[in-house]
């Protein structure tokens, strides 16, 4: 019986020596496969997994080693030569005055002052009134005013003058001799009217320069229609205290009488012929309103209008058939016969009517 025993545990330790692996842990058992059930899921929403997606923290370490100390090298050391040092002997140079020059200091005179601010109404200064020899700026009546800068600050003469064929001319130190100059155009003094009962026009025969105004060209004075919508500026003008006609523009002109021919002509300062009469010019009330025939402000030569030959001082001459006319003086002005025989057949006696005007509109 002791020997079946011992028989079956003796095969029993082989049987568990064939399945146990030799090097298995002392703990080791042999898992055992239990069958998987499956259960019924009750509906429950599935967890969200949990986020593991946010950055590390820095690690900040509290004590950081301490840095190695740098590498001492040695030095090498050099011997030092003491040199001698050497005294050499200081001189003493004598110090030289030399005499200060002076030199002679130079007074410039004083610049003009460009601001200057003239009366409105300078014709009422006493001084202006007595007729005395010296204005109330302290210039003489008598001067030519050289000096161009006066009248136009800032500016001094201008170079090249004035030259009839545009070459380069002499300086010119031009300016007019005026303190308040009156700007107007010029008109023909003759108008078409309408009789205020009947509402008819005067026929065009009875007015034949109604629309008229003066032009320069060529070196004449011409009268032609004139419409203020459709056509260019009229010319400005303006008499001095001189009694000289002259233009207002980049380059002034000067209007004067052809004593050879009579003619109204004009040219550039100081380049006036031989031939020329430039005085006498007048201008006399004012037309603000531009009222025509009759006008409240008349051009005439060589007096006022009062006193002008046939109680007009200009003459109209036709120039072919353009119907434009060329602006003479009145032939009683030079004797019967008319200047150097040149003949006015045809022509018309009209008045040159001035009409307000300003230059810089």
């Amino acid at each position: 019986m002791k020997t079946n025993v011992w028989a079956l545990a003796l095969m029993g330790l082989a049987n568990a020596s064939a399945v146990i692996p030799r090097d298995a842990p002392a703990d080791y058992a042999p898992v055992k496969d239990y069958p998987q059930k499956d259960y019924p899921s009750k509906g429950y929403p599935p967890k969200d997994p949990p986020h593991n997606d946010y950055p590390p923290k820095p690690y900040y370490p509290k004590d950081y080693p301490p840095k190695d100390p740098p590498k001492g090298y040695p030095q090498k050391g050099y011997p030092q030569k003491d040199y001698p040092q050497k005294d050499y002997p200081q001189k003493d140079y004598p110090q030289k005055d030399w005499p200060k020059q002076s030199y002679p200091s130079k007074s410039y005179p004083p610049k003009p002052n460009p601001s200057k601010s003239y009366p409105a109404n300078s014709y009422k200064n006493e001084d202006y009134d007595n007729h005395g020899p010296y204005d109330s700026h302290g210039k003489s009546r008598d001067s030519d005013y050289p000096d161009k800068s006066d009248y136009y600050p800032g500016q001094g003469p201008k170079k090249g003058g004035y030259n009839y064929k545009g070459k380069g001319g002499q300086v010119s130190t031009w300016k007019p001799k005026s303190r308040d100059p009156q700007f107007f155009n010029l008109r023909i003094d003759d108008q078409c009217t309408i009789d205020p009962t009947t509402q008819i026009a005067e026929p065009a025969v009875n007015c034949p320069f109604n629309g008229y105004a003066i032009r320069l060209e060529g070196g004449n004075f011409i009268a032609t229609p004139y419409n203020k919508f459709a056509d260019p500026k009229l010319a400005t003008f303006f008499v001095d205290d001189d009694t000289s006609l002259y233009t207002v523009s980049k380059e002034p002109l000067q209007v004067y009488i052809d004593s050879v021919t009579g003619a109204l002509k004009y040219s550039k300062i100081g380049w006036l012929p031989s031939s020329a009469i430039s005085k006498n010019f007048f201008h006399t009330g004012s037309n603000p309103l531009g009222l025509i025939d009759p006008s409240p402000s008349y051009l005439s030569w060589p007096s006022t209008i009062g006193g002008s030959f046939a109680g007009s001082p200009f003459i109209m001459c036709p120039i072919g058939g353009t119907l434009q006319y060329q602006v003479f003086i009145n032939n009683e002005n030079f004797g019967v016969g008319g200047p150097a025989g040149v003949l006015k057949d045809g022509c018309v006696v009209e008045d040159l009517a001035a009409v307000n005007a300003n230059p810089w509109a």
